[in-house]
This record gives structure tokens, sequence and C-alpha cells, in this order.
């Protein structure tokens, strides 16, 4: 199922591509992508936004199963870090 999926988005995503392309009016304006400031800046984001929710998802387990605070206590922790 998972494999179906990811097949699904390529498709998708191929499509989408191809229909932003042709359109007069494109959401995405792929000439964009020609600058490399512009293309750095936005592997850049997606670089930091990949890093900050794997963060995000893997340390209330490491702070449960690795450290062995229970879940009130990780929430709490990491509520007051957030700040």
């Amino acid at each position: 199922m998972i494999l179906g999926l990811l097949a699904a988005a390529v498709i998708l995503l191929l499509a989408f591509g191809r229909i932003e392309s042709r359109s007069p009016t494109p959401m995405l304006d792929f000439s964009l992508f020609r600058r490399p400031l512009f293309t750095l800046s936005v592997a850049s984001a997606v670089l930091n936004y990949i890093c900050l929710y794997c963060v995000i998802f893997l340390l209330p387990h490491y702070l449960i199963d690795g450290r062995g605070l229970d879940s009130a206590q990780a929430g709490l922790l990491l509520t007051a870090n957030r700040s």
C-alpha cells in the first residue's frame, strides 16, 4: 500500500508540473528555480523544516522511552522549552 501511495504521489506531482508548465497563470512559476539564490533558499527552508519536524516527532519518544519520563513530564518539558 505504501509503494502504491508513493507511486500515486509521484504521478500526481508529474501531472501537476505538466499542467503548471502549460498554464498561462501558474500557481508555481518554475522559471523561478533557474535562479540559484531562490533554489538554494527553498532547499534550505525545506531541509530546515524536515529537521525541525523530525526533532519534534522523535524527542517525545526519546524522553519517554529513553529517559524514562512519563507522558505528563515529557509534555511539560517540551512545552517549557518551546517558549
